[in-house]
């Protein structure tokens, strides 16, 4: 193997974790010394070592690299060779050797996006989410020089924040000349390359697409010495593959854009007379006619062909937005005065504003750009792009009614036209028009023959088929654009095939499309496909239980949400209510989903509002049922029948929480058939869990459920599967093996924070527990998995005596206690036959089909009454058990495990135990207990946060304990230190001067204002 990269690229680092251990190892210059200085390479050691590696064969000349190779042919062959050097090798070198080198490069030891990721939060303390991608197309992956522009970032992060992804001019632009740490290593990794390298590195920066064509074609040197020299910049690593042009399949390359950014700003001492204007317009040719012709515009405008660059751009300016470069475009338009004020320049330049996610500064560019009477294709243009900013503005109804009633342009601005007609009436709900529109534009495109027509209009028809037809359809609509080479389309198509996918419940496909989505979105935009590409990529994450990542991804797209105007923040609420309830944590997804309506319904995307519209009746239907069966009957009436199934399945779950079980499970039923009518594997496993809870039947809940289960589990959707196996072990007459299951299942769900399952917390043996007791924040009980109706329990006394029992853990109550707090003022003689049929009424509610024995969950006996726990559970005492058994974990440093069962600590307390029960002695203890454990459980994870450098999520916590008492002096001088050590003085301050408020309030000194004092760097 020969490992060839320049310097930085972690060679050695490399080869030390590809090779065994107890290899051997060596400097190439100790290898030329003479016989009484060169280490001996014993054969019996070298084999018995199985490795050896030559290190910095560059440091030779070619004379001494001829007797280096010499030494090693004589090599056992046996022994695996590795060679090291920032520079290639001659192959006559490399001939003399008995077998073949395997070669490794700069491909090889480059950081991905995900370890550049990891280097920025674990080693420099950054988690800005625009970042990790940019740096790493800013710098090729080269580890030192990410390294080197890291510290730079964190010694000025402000500056960092705001940033557009796919936008690397930026990081150059910031880094500029304030980095002397980038520039001092840069100029010595100049320093080695030779005038000819150099030369010819420093032409190439100038250029942003290279390939060894266009180098033969700007050049006038010898063809083979020029192809081995810029073969030789490839070999280093300083020339790397563009990384927008990769899943085109074209071999462009470019410079490492900081490296290329820092020999711009030295180009003069650097550029020979090979390399000087007429190289320059010769490149500019060969990309004119051959390569991406958006790279010929800065070289012909830097010569002073201004008309030859407008020509260019009016006629080519299309394949120039669909390559990615719509960014590059509107800053050129914008700055450049030497280009001429046309008509057809100004749509140019708001079409290049649209496609970089401006759509208001478009529509303010086209309100100021007549077309002339006599140009019918350019007003046509203009209608569309005043259409699109209208729609990219969210207003649709003013979309459609710019292109109604107008006459269908012809050409691929017809196919346009026409898909963008069958895309604004699809969003109103309008599903048979644009159906017609759909159809007419895939004829239309079909006749045409082009491939980017046939990818948009196959793009369109896909919308309207079921998920299974889309998939295929939208996989040959990729192929069309990427033969088109419409990289911005190709982007769009894999964000709908990872919807595809999602609606199918294949979910690890889905991640693996979603994440090329990303990645194709983030390299050529526009901002809002790369939203839709992060939220569908994270949706399909929470399916397969990686929480974290999901709540990162949809997190980073509600942030660049937020700097957009229209719905696209409405579209990523929604779909970070979405993860929120698949978590459980219905509370955060209730907030999500109401943000995202109070959007929609500005906007009137229907599609979108009935989306939300279901999403919050499911998550509030057992807390607000009437407002809940308001909501999904609203989006029930908007769905069109590609939405049908989630809006009935929403509409069935508030209906059953609101009592009627009967029409719930009519809906849910018709909610499977509309799911089934679609072939849409994800909304029937959800309608089919509905019905299982709707009905009484059941033979008829296992079955749904056991059909959801096999749709989720062939999908590879874990916590979904478990749930179902928990939901299933708490039919009636569950067996063995589906109670092991569930068991096995509940276990699961509480590694990845899951701690409740059907509105009912789970424990480590909930599937042997039919009864579940609910005393925090409101009094339930659940009898396997259903509320018990109030009236069930004939009386108050009965439902005082739960709570009595509940409240203390398992432990006897005397009789003569239960009976002094449930009858004070009555003789007790006349109250012990009254408990007896009281504790008769209590079985009757607890095992309503008499399946067990009278003692199975109450026990009674000469000592009092109490509950069974190893057959009942209550959640106050599970929360006890689950906060110690989470500080037990702190503490023995198991932080990653402390840290999911605290949280679900802080997500099972709901409120107050027994807060409808104030004035009651006996439910003191325990509600101060538990709301203790609660608290400390909450300083807990402020505290993992604090030293996790999680700034925002330890202020929140120490807010929260704030709220809950608001004289607790530590967690006051926790929340300030906090906030200091993050450099936000201004909250700080603020927090500081709370602080002082309340222990003014108990007569307690100020607290001393050196804590607002940024601690001392160390050295």
């Amino acid at each position: 193997m020969i490992v060839v990269a320049a310097a930085g690229y972690g060679k050695s680092t490399w080869v030390e974790s590809v090779i065994p251990d107890g290899h051997l190892a060596v400097t190439a210059t100790a290898l030329v010394g003479g016989a009484d200085r060169a280490p001996a390479l014993d054969d019996g050691a070298l084999v018995a070592a199985g490795a050896l590696v030559v290190e910095d064969l560059h440091r030779l000349d070619p004379d001494e690299q001829e007797r280096v190779f010499g030494r090693l042919a004589e090599l056992p062959g046996d022994v695996m060779l590795v060679l090291t050097s920032r520079e290639p090798v001659p192959s006559e070198l490399t001939a003399m050797l008995r077998g073949p080198l395997v070669p490794r490069g700069p491909g090889d030891l480059a950081l991905s996006e995900a370890e550049v990721a990891r280097l920025l939060r674990e080693e420099h303390a950054i988690t800005n989410e625009e970042l990790p991608s940019l740096l790493r197309d800013a710098t090729g992956g080269w580890p030192m020089l990410t390294h080197l522009v890291a510290d730079e970032i964190r010694r000025s992060p402000g500056r960092w924040r705001g940033l557009i992804p796919g936008d690397v001019r930026a990081v150059q632009d910031l880094l500029g000349q304030e980095a002397p740490a980038v520039s001092d290593w840069l100029d010595r990794i100049l320093a080695d390359l030779g005038d000819d390298r150099l030369a010819l590195l420093t032409f190439l920066a100038g250029v942003e697409v290279v390939t060894e064509e266009l180098v033969l074609a700007a050049a006038e040197a010898p063809i083979d010495t020029l192809r081995q020299t810029y073969a030789d910049l490839r070999r280093m690593g300083l020339v790397v593959p563009h990384p927008r042009w990769a899943p085109a399949g074209r071999p462009y390359h470019l410079v490492v854009p900081l490296l290329a950014a820092h020999l711009r700003a030295r180009a003069p001492q650097h550029l020979g007379e090979a390399w000087g204007a007429e190289a320059r317009m010769r490149a500019a040719a060969w990309l004119e006619q051959h390569g991406p012709p958006s790279a010929a515009l800065p070289l012909l405008l830097t010569a002073g062909e201004h008309s030859r660059a407008v020509e260019l751009l009016e006629h080519r300016h299309q394949e120039m937005l669909q390559q990615g470069d719509a960014g590059a475009l509107a800053r050129l338009l914008a700055r450049d005065e030497s280009l001429p004020e046309t008509p057809r320049l100004r749509r140019l330049h708001a079409e290049a504003l649209l496609m970089s996610g401006r759509p208001r500064e478009a529509l303010a560019l086209l309100r100021r750009s007549a077309t002339p009477g006599d140009d019918p294709d350019g007003a046509a243009h203009g209608d569309w792009l005043v259409a699109y900013a209208h729609y990219a503005c969210s207003e649709p109804d003013r979309a459609a009614a710019t292109l109604d009633g107008r006459s269908t342009p012809p050409g691929s601005l017809g196919v346009r036209w026409l898909a963008l007609r069958a895309t604004l009436h699809w969003k109103l709900g309008e599903v048979d028009a644009a159906r017609r529109l759909a159809e007419q534009c895939l004829e239309t495109a079909e006749a045409h023959g082009h491939p980017g027509d046939l990818a948009h209009a196959r793009q369109m028809a896909a919308k309207l088929r079921c998920p299974a037809e889309m998939d295929s359809i939208l996989s040959t609509a990729e192929e069309a654009a990427l033969s088109a080479a419409d990289l911005v389309l190709h982007a769009s198509i894999l964000c709908n095939r990872t919807h595809a996918l999602l609606e199918a419940a294949r979910f690890a496909e889905a991640a693996r499309v979603g994440a090329e989505a990303v990645r194709a979105a983030e390299l050529v935009g526009p901002v809002d496909v790369l939203i839709v590409a992060l939220n569908n990529v994270g949706l399909a994450l929470g399916r397969l239980g990686e929480y974290d990542e999901a709540q990162r991804l949809i997190g980073r797209a509600v942030a660049l949400s937020r700097h957009l105007v229209g719905a696209r923040l409405a579209f990523s609420l929604v779909d970070l209510g979405d993860l929120h309830r698949i978590r459980g944590e219905q509370e955060r997804a209730r907030l999500a989903y109401e943000e995202s309506l109070v959007i929609t319904r500005q906007t009137g995307e229907q599609q979108l509002l009935l989306i939300g519209l279901s999403g919050l009746a499911r998550a509030t239907a057992d807390l607000d049922p009437g407002s809940a069966c308001a909501l999904a009957g609203e989006a029930a009436a908007l769905a069109p029948a590609a939405f049908r199934a989630q809006a009935l399945t929403a509409l069935a779950a508030a209906t059953l929480a609101a009592g009627d079980r009967a029409e719930a499970e009519r809906l849910a039923g018709e909610a499977v058939a509309a799911a089934r009518g679609r072939h849409a594997p994800t909304p029937l496993a959800e309608a089919l869990e509905g019905l299982a809870a709707a009905t009484d039947d059941p033979t008829e809940a296992r079955r749904g459920l056991g059909e959801a289960r096999s749709i989720w589990e062939a999908g590879g959707a874990e916590p979904d599967t478990c749930r179902t196996d928990v939901l299933l072990a708490r039919l009636p007459r569950a067996d063995q093996d589906t109670l092991d299951r569930a068991a096995a299942a509940v276990r699961r769900l509480q590694r990845i924070g899951i701690g409740s399952v059907g509105g009912r917390p789970i424990g480590e043996d909930v599937a042997a527990r039919d009864v579940w007791v609910q005393v925090l924040g409101g009094f339930d009980v659940l009898v396997r998995g259903r509320p018990v109706p109030v009236k069930t329990w004939k009386s108050r006394q009965a439902r005082t005596l739960v709570k009595l029992l509940a409240a203390h853990g398992g432990r006897p109550v005397r009789r003569e206690r239960i009976c002094d707090v449930l009858w004070p003022d009555e003789d007790p003689a006349r109250t012990s036959h009254r408990l007896s049929v009281l504790l008769t009424t209590v079985r009757g509610v607890l095992d309503p089909e008499k399946a067990w024995p009278s003692d199975h969950y109450l026990g009674t006996d000469n000592r009092g009454v109490w509950l069974d726990l190893e057959r009942v559970s209550v959640d106050a005492t599970q929360l006890l058990r689950q906060a110690e058994h989470g500080a037990r974990l702190l503490s023995d440093g198991a932080t990653l495990e402390a840290t999911t069962v605290l949280a679900a600590v802080d997500r099972a307390y709901r409120g107050a135990a027994f807060e409808e029960e104030p004035d009651e002695d006996w439910a003191d203890d325990v509600r101060e207990e538990v709301r203790n454990a609660w608290v400390r459980s909450l300083r807990h994870l402020a505290t993992i946060a604090s030293q996790q450098r999680r700034t925002n999520d330890a202020a929140a916590l120490l807010d929260r304990l704030l709220r809950v008492d608001p004289y607790d002096e530590r967690v006051h001088q926790g929340l300030v230190r906090t906030l200091v050590r993050a450099g936000r003085h201004g909250e700080a301050r603020r927090a500081f001067d709370r602080w002082t408020r309340a222990m003014a309030t108990v007569d307690v000194a100020a607290p001393d204002p050196r804590v607002l004092m940024p601690p001392p760097k160390s050295a």
